[in-house]
């Protein structure tokens, strides 16, 4: 999936993956891993308002977003006043304690080595993981273990239904590819999992039923 195709999802508003509300999960786990964290990023963040409830309540918030037009969006649905700058390859906007970066969500890593950025303590991956296609998620994973502090976790909400796994955006992600994908380094939880019947496109293409699935995602303790 490159990103010709989310910035042409965008600026057509082909976004049938924005909710419209909080996350509920947000406020489910809030107090366990949301209100422990100082530094959360956000991957692949769009226009979500999962990213004003986290404002509110972390010390510091990132959001990375290929879309200019989904920052734009973001700042004006919410009027919000953002303070623009370059810093690296990323245009930035900078409401608050809420930092958004418009550019590529892989050049991440080597921009905050480069200056001398502190890793994050949490990453709420809620669309991020399911948004890439099967030969992006080596990368990614591999990636998204660059951005992480050693006592910090991954917050994931994963899809997964058997039918035809090469169906998305939003893709499906079996537990073995996650098991696979972040190592033996990594103690991967099973918080719940829900399953509902198919609607919309998934119905169309013969998919019965989904099941979502909330990870947490953390560096093994000990030798």
């Amino acid at each position: 999936m490159k990103q010709e195709f989310w910035l042409q999802a965008w600026e057509e508003n082909n976004i049938g993956f924005h909710q419209s509300e909080t996350n509920p999960l947000l406020l489910k786990y809030e107090t366990h891993y949301f209100k422990r964290a100082k530094r959360v990023l956000v991957p692949l963040c769009g226009k979500s308002l999962d990213l004003l409830y986290l404002k509110d309540i972390c010390q510091e918030v990132v959001g990375v977003e290929i879309s200019k037009k989904a920052m734009q969006d973001f700042i004006d649905e919410n009027n919000l006043k953002a303070i623009r700058s370059t810093r690296g390859p990323y245009e930035c906007y900078q409401i608050d304690n809420l930092t958004l970066l418009c550019g590529d969500f892989f050049e991440l890593s080597s921009f905050l080595e480069k200056s001398n950025q502190k890793p994050f303590d949490l990453i709420y991956d809620r669309a991020s993981n399911v948004a890439l296609p099967p030969e992006m998620r080596t990368l990614y994973y591999e990636h998204m273990k660059k951005l992480l502090s050693d006592e910090g976790q991954i917050f994931l909400v994963g899809l997964y239904q058997d039918v035809d796994l090469s169906f998305g955006p939003p893709f499906s992600i079996s537990n073995e590819e996650l098991f696979n994908g972040y190592g033996e380094h990594f103690q991967i939880s099973e918080l719940e999992t829900n399953e509902y019947k198919a609607n919309g496109r998934f119905k169309d293409a013969g998919i019965k039923k989904l099941k979502r699935t909330v990870y947490s995602i953390e560096m093994k303790k000990g030798p």
